[in-house]
């Protein structure tokens, strides 16, 4: 079960204009990747709680799994720290 939907991306990530040239199986890969990297957190913090966890799902913890995704997704586009609005990342 993922903490975050594509949808999310653009919610709680970045623009769209971010994600415009990603398809949406990349995105999805992102935010595969990203929830399961959550999971290693909570299964090292809570090591007896059930995982994935069932909706509905805490608002910070959906911002983190997308702060991670959009990272990824911005790696898999490629970015220059040096150039125009990809500075901010």
């Amino acid at each position: 079960m993922a903490y975050a939907t594509i949808a999310d991306l653009t919610t709680h990530g970045a623009s769209a204009a971010t994600f415009g040239s990603l398809s949406t199986p990349q995105k999805q890969g992102a935010l595969d990747a990203a929830c399961a990297e959550a999971d290693g957190y909570l299964r090292a913090r809570y090591p007896r709680a059930e995982l994935p966890l069932a909706a509905p799902h805490d608002p910070s913890l959906v911002q983190a799994v997308v702060k991670i995704a959009t990272f990824e997704c911005c790696r898999i586009r490629g970015f220059n720290p040096n150039a125009g609005s990809d500075a901010v990342i």
